[in-house]
């Protein structure tokens, strides 16, 4: 059985002569919860470092850090202060966009929720597999009479040679 899981990633890079700017956006959702990366970086003229990143605990509450320019910022949150902390930050829209809208379905699948399955097959494969056991039945038959047919000439042929 393979693992599931959610994989969101997005990145750009533009440089041009001595800039560069980068942008990157990570989100993982599996059967040990959200880990998500939001990164902005500039180099050249103007120096800029912004970086937003955090994981799902296992009490159900986040870490989240910031790094903005050499600070860094660390904190726990519970659901309802993440949830408005990445709102505030636009940076988090593809996480606000997950969580609102792709997470719950696909936490059902995690959870190995119902199947569905159809019942109706096509008459063709029901017909072939039909005649596939019907030609293995006659197959069976026909050897275990021919083995008997042979049994019982090796037996004749012995009583034969023994007079």
């Amino acid at each position: 059985m393979s693992k599931k899981i959610f994989i969101h990633e997005y990145k750009t890079e533009n440089r041009m002569n001595d800039e560069k700017e980068v942008h990157e956006e990570y989100l993982r959702d599996g059967s040990k919860g959200i880990s998500f990366k939001a990164l902005k970086m500039s180099k050249g003229k103007k120096e800029a470092y912004h970086k937003i990143s955090g994981k799902e605990l296992e009490n159900g509450d986040f870490g989240v850090t910031v790094k903005k320019d050499g600070k860094e910022d660390k904190m726990t949150l519970n659901k309802k202060d993440f949830v408005a902390f990445i709102k505030k930050h636009k940076e988090l829209a593809f996480l606000v966009k997950y969580i609102d809208k792709e997470m719950e379905k696909f936490r059902k699948t995690l959870k190995g929720g119902k199947r569905k399955t159809s019942r109706k097959t096509s008459r063709k494969t029901s017909k072939r597999a039909s005649r596939k056991v019907s030609k293995k039945n006659s197959r069976k038959g026909s050897r275990k009479v021919s083995k008997k047919k042979s049994k019982r000439a090796s037996k004749k042929g012995s009583r034969k040679s023994k007079k």
